[in-house]
């Protein structure tokens, strides 16, 4: 018994959260495709940045900031949007 439930820990988990996203679904009353997992803040972040920011898509951000906004608008080739300091 041990060795079967150990078994299980050597197991990657979904790679697109789908029970997680399921069963968040269930319990809020939305579609499972409309939730997005991550594993963690900074993945859901830099996820997001990837989707919508880039060249002649700036990011709004608040100075002073989390130092990993103006890393992720860099490597996507954004900037900070006016009236923010540039990246």
């Amino acid at each position: 018994m041990v060795a079967a439930e150990g078994a299980a820990l050597r197991l990657y988990p979904s790679p697109d959260a789908s029970p997680l996203r399921e069963a968040a679904a269930k319990l809020h009353a939305f579609p499972a495709a409309d939730i997005l997992a991550g594993n963690g803040s900074d993945d859901l972040l830099n996820i997001l940045i990837r989707a919508y920011a880039g060249p002649g898509r700036p990011i709004g951000m608040l100075d002073p900031s989390y130092s990993l906004y103006p890393v992720l608008a860099r490597g996507s080739g954004g900037s900070r949007g006016e009236g923010s300091d540039s990246c």
